[in-house]
């Protein structure tokens, strides 16, 4: 009992390492560092097992809210996600969990062989790593082309779908005016393919290198021709209120009979047939401001932007002033094309889609949109590093010379200011609207840019409330459209303005010899044809952008087509003989 009383006391103490016993009396001091050490070592393992714990759920919860929902969210979203084809596909409570989702949702082929179905998670996973529309896609792709028992065939044709997505555009263009479709040496025909490509895409020049003889002579050069640059003199001092008034005083002097021509031509403004370069003799001269103020009524600007006739007057003979007697790129080029988007507003039902305010932007922008223009085209700036080139970095360098010319001298002439009255808000959306217009007949964003209305076509049809949120897209293309229907007029008109491109064309090429800097395609007057360039320009531009065109506007079949394919035909004429005496 003694003994037994004189026992030590032991103490117990429970830890995640087990039980460890020690005696407070008569115990050596080595005894108790030991156990000390081995409690310290339970107690730092457990702290490590909490400190995992609980960084992981930090980590869960952050990654949570930056996502902008709850677990509670996804939760619910998982759970109530549809099942394609009511097949009980396993749903994963996680979009991290990627690895049990691909085994539990193998990618399937259907009965006849054809591409697999795409389960919806799948596509959350996708959009869960927050990459591009385009990326998720190709990201999409490459799975699929991964299943083992997908055809050759399918993969063939989902690979080349995969290039076009990595593409962002460029896929677009057609393939005979890629890069790699064009040699060194050019053949006729192989150089009207890289004046294509120069000019209605913007994949640049290909493989030539410039040849610049020297900065400064370029400099000078572009001073020299800023000076010798004429102008249209017109004058300010007619006024008139009325459609008939301005058949009388557009000009100065103008006989009964001419008056009488001018108001029967102005009868026929919405044909598509209507003759410019008659309008334009009829009216000496002022065939921009007769036919502007005439259309612009039509449309009533006045209603809407809170004007005077004298006001618009004076814009109208601003704005034709600026164009220059260029053989092509004058006011009669701009008068044509405003008479043809009008055309295409009223009897093509374009204006059905669009707001009056949008209606008269489209109509202003017509009508300036090669304000300025030299003659010369944009490549031509940046090689020879023209003052334009160099004040607008070498993009849509001519474009936005236009738009940005006309509203830095109309807002500096309170006189003509047409947009003066307009609400601060109705001023800055119709300055972007114009902006963007003028921009867009870029022509090397052609492709582009007929690829992005053709897939909109496509989705909305000709539904006008699928349209409401994609008017601009409209405007852009009907304006651009007008700008390259030279070819889908009757045959004389057709005849004219190819001659007269071409004139200009090679007036061009005349600069650049001079410079000492390359030749453009199409500019040497000595080795180019009409026909060849009339030829490429119809089957690679034009004819497509009909194709597109007509399943928005039915007028484009009806009319403009047969006059396109009948103008190619004739140029093609041009071609057989000359290719029967080649063989």
């Amino acid at each position: 009992s003694s003994t037994s009383s004189s026992t030590p006391i032991v103490a117990r103490a429970s830890t995640c390492m087990g039980v460890i016993s020690f005696a407070v009396d008569d115990v050596s001091p080595q005894t108790i560092w030991l156990h000390a050490f081995t409690f310290s070592l339970g107690f730092v393992f457990a702290a490590v097992v909490f400190s995992s714990s609980l960084h992981n759920w930090i980590f869960s919860w952050n990654h949570d809210m930056e996502n902008g929902e709850t677990r509670k969210r996804r939760k619910e979203r998982n759970s109530t996600a549809s099942d394609p084809g009511g097949e009980g596909l396993i749903r994963s409570n996680s979009w991290r969990d990627k690895e049990n989702f691909e085994t539990a949702n193998p990618v399937r082929l259907n009965r006849t062989g054809s591409l697999p179905d795409v389960n919806i998670l799948s596509l959350n996973a996708q959009f869960h790593k927050q990459l591009s529309p385009e990326e998720d896609a190709a990201a999409m792709i490459e799975r699929l082309m991964q299943t083992p028992q997908l055809s050759s065939e399918n993969k063939t044709l989902l690979g080349y779908v995969l290039r076009v997505l990595q593409s962002r555009g460029e896929m677009s263009v057609p393939t005979v005016l890629r890069h790699d479709s064009i040699t060194p040496s050019l053949t006729q025909d192989e150089a009207i393919l890289e004046w294509l490509r120069e000019n209605f895409t913007n994949q640049g020049p290909s493989k030539r290198v410039p040849r610049l003889k020297s900065v400064s002579k370029g400099i000078c050069f572009a001073i020299k021709m800023k000076r010798a640059a004429k102008k249209h003199v017109t004058s300010e001092e007619s006024k008139f209120s009325t459609p008939e008034e301005a058949c009388a005083n557009t000009v100065m002097t103008v006989t009964e009979d001419e008056r009488m021509q001018i108001c029967e031509a102005l009868k026929h403004v919405s044909d598509w047939d209507f003759d410019v370069w008659k309008f334009r003799e009829l009216t000496h001269g002022q065939e921009l401001q007769t036919l502007g103020w005439h259309i612009l009524h039509l449309h009533d600007i006045q209603e809407v932007f809170h004007t005077t006739d004298d006001v618009i007057v004076k814009w109208l003979n601003f704005v034709a002033s600026q164009y220059m007697d260029n053989p092509y790129h004058s006011a009669t080029h701009a008068a044509d094309v405003l008479q043809a988007v009008n055309y295409f507003l009223t009897v093509g039902g374009a204006s059905k889609y669009l707001a009056k305010i949008e209606v008269l932007s489209m109509l202003l922008a017509a009508i300036v949109h090669d304000m300025g223009h030299d003659g010369l085209n944009n490549n031509f700036h940046k090689n020879s590093r023209s003052e334009r080139a160099l004040s607008f970095n070498d993009e849509s360098i001519q474009e936005q010379y236009h738009i940005s010319t006309l509203f830095m001298k109309t807002f500096a002439n309170p006189g003509m200011n047409i947009f003066e009255n307009l609400s601060d808000l109705q001023l800055a959306e119709v300055r972007r609207m114009m902006i963007k217009m003028v921009l867009d007949t870029d022509m090397s964003k052609h492709f582009t840019h007929m690829a992005s209305f053709r897939t909109l076509l496509e989705q909305k049809g000709r539904d006008m409330e699928a349209w409401q949120d994609s008017t601009e897209i409209i405007m852009s293309t009907v304006l651009h459209f007008c700008d390259i229907s030279n070819p889908m007029r009757c045959e004389y008109l057709s005849k004219i303005w190819a001659e007269r491109v071409m004139e200009e064309f090679f007036r061009q090429g005349d600069k650049e010899m001079e410079l000492g800097i390359p030749v453009s395609p199409n500019c040497n007057r000595h080795n180019t044809s009409t026909h060849t360039t009339q030829i490429g320009f119809i089957n690679f531009i034009v004819l497509d952008s009909c194709e597109i065109m007509k399943d928005f506007l039915p007028v484009v079949g009806e009319i403009c087509l047969p006059e396109l394919r009948s103008n190619l035909r004739y140029w093609q004429s041009f071609a057989e003989p000359a290719k029967g005496k080649e063989e």
